[in-house]
């Protein structure tokens, strides 16, 4: 009974054995890839490189076209002065080295004084009351000078101002048209007119 019994052992341990040996998986083939996965964030950027070295200068650009030559200063200009004079609805000032057949080729502007104030001509009076217009003329004594003649209007009207009007000082400022310019609005510079001091400091002339 005990060979027997040792006999099963033996056959036994054989039979797990030859199990364990025989039953032995072979390794399987390895599988298809599988799909890739999804990008991940951006990194931080990077810092930035140095600047690069300074390109060659540009080609000379072609040279502009000349500008219109201005008014040269002063040259030429010239003022009349006039003292304090009272009148009623007209007066006329001579301009005794202007002839009038001349006064084409000349830009004239004119200013009254009252109260310490300079006043344009043609324009309103100083009390509100009248305005002043002028004419250029050739004075009556028939010696071909220019004359600038005053009037005085009531304001908005033809109707002749009558009351005596007292011009503390006036003058009349003469510039001369350049030579080539047609018209005399191409050669005004871009002052106000109506301002005695801006036209006086433009054209060096006293206040």
């Amino acid at each position: 009974m005990k060979k027997y019994f040792l006999n099963y052992l033996v056959i036994a341990a054989l039979v797990v054995a030859a199990a364990l040996n025989g039953c032995q998986p072979e390794d399987g083939k390895d599988g298809a890839t599988g799909p890739a996965g999804a990008q991940g964030a951006a990194g931080p950027a990077g810092p930035t490189g140095p600047a690069g070295p300074t390109g060659p200068e540009g080609p000379e650009g072609p040279e502009g076209q000349e500008g219109q030559e201005g008014i040269p200063g002063n040259a030429g200009v010239v003022m009349y002065t006039y003292g304090s004079v009272t009148f009623s609805s007209a007066t006329v000032y001579r301009m005794e080295d202007l002839k009038y057949s001349d006064v084409e080729n000349y830009l004239i502007y004119a200013y009254y004084r009252a109260g310490g104030v300079w006043y344009p001509v043609p324009g309103i009076g100083y009390n509100l009351l009248f305005t002043v217009q002028y004419l250029l003329n050739e004075t009556l004594d028939g010696k071909g000078v220019c004359g600038l003649f005053i009037a005085l209007f009531q304001p908005g009207t033809l109707t002749v101002y009558g009351p005596a009007v007292t011009f503390d000082a006036f003058r009349i400022i003469v510039v001369p048209i350049p030579e080539g310019n047609i018209t005399q609005m191409s050669v005004k510079p871009a002052i106000d007119y109506d301002n005695y001091a801006e036209v006086a400091t433009y054209y060096g002339l006293p206040e």
